[in-house]
């Protein structure tokens, strides 16, 4: 998922740091990709959603993930530290009590997470290769999120 993400997002993000753990090392986020773009949409980002470091969570699951999972993805997002944005990363996409959770928690502390699927993730890819902006497919869920509400 590294690799991934670094090819997707770098420039302009940072380049990635992985199973990085928190200060007391306890918690290990997957990948987290430091933010310090200047403009456009990742700078947007930092500015909206808290988003000084993108944590990035990779979930190789037989099925839709839970609230559990969104919870521990949660759990890792905090204002004073790596910020309040998070993409969530699935084969098989959300469960309702997944989706419950991450509304929840965007309207109660304002914090972010969008769930990319596989089809997601092929998308920015090709967007990538293509020259285009795989940004677009966040951007566009959290669209359809904020709508929905």
């Amino acid at each position: 998922m590294t690799r991934i993400l670094e090819r997707l997002f770098v420039p302009p993000l940072a380049p990635p740091l992985s199973e990085a753990p928190d200060g007391e090392g306890r918690n290990r986020r997957d990948v987290i990709l430091p933010n310090y773009a200047e403009s456009g949409f990742w700078a947007y980002m930092r500015v909206r959603y808290g988003a000084d470091f993108i944590v990035a969570d990779a979930k190789n699951y037989c099925e839709e993930l839970g609230k559990d999972e969104a919870l521990q993805m949660l759990h890792y997002l905090k204002e004073d530290g790596a910020g309040l944005f998070g993409l969530l990363v699935t084969r098989k996409g959300m469960a309702e009590s997944c989706q419950q959770a991450l509304t929840n928690h965007w309207i109660r502390h304002g914090k972010m997470v969008i769930c990319l699927s596989d089809a997601d993730v092929l998308q920015m890819l090709r967007l990538r290769e293509g020259g285009g902006n795989p940004e677009a497919v966040i951007r566009q869920a959290i669209e359809g999120f904020r709508l929905s509400l």
